[in-house]
């Protein structure tokens, strides 16, 4: 399995990485969601991406709608990860396949991650 990590958290981030890849799962991050998109691009699509919604130069949230608007990437499994709590603030359902409030636990995270992996 592989999976994508679009946060500009470096602590989130390598956290992250330390578990997942612990778990045998291959790991790519970037730090923004233009970065995420240029990456999705030009690599193999990954089985999952989990995305921060407030991010520099593109949010969590465009970086969803741009997903929306090219056919390859409408499918691809998203988990939304974010410390909001305003309902506002949360792009509509349908558009992700799950919501992480940070912070999160590991059981949480992995039942996720194991979820997208059926």
């Amino acid at each position: 399995m592989r999976i994508l990590i679009v946060d500009d958290d470096r602590g989130i981030v390598g956290a992250l990485r330390n578990i997942l890849e612990f778990e045998g799962i291959e790991v790519a991050a970037v730090n923004d969601g233009l970065a995420g998109l240029e990456y999705l691009h030009v690599q193999p699509l990954p089985d999952l991406v989990l995305l921060d919604l407030f991010m520099p130069c593109l949010s969590g949230r465009e970086f969803l709608e741009r997903l929306a608007d090219q056919a390859r990437f409408r499918n691809l499994p998203v988990v939304i990860m974010t410390a909001a709590s305003g309902g506002d603030l949360i792009p509509p359902p349908g558009s992700y396949l799950s919501l992480l409030r940070k912070p999160f636990d590991l059981d949480e995270l992995m039942e996720v991650v194991d979820r997208a992996r059926r």
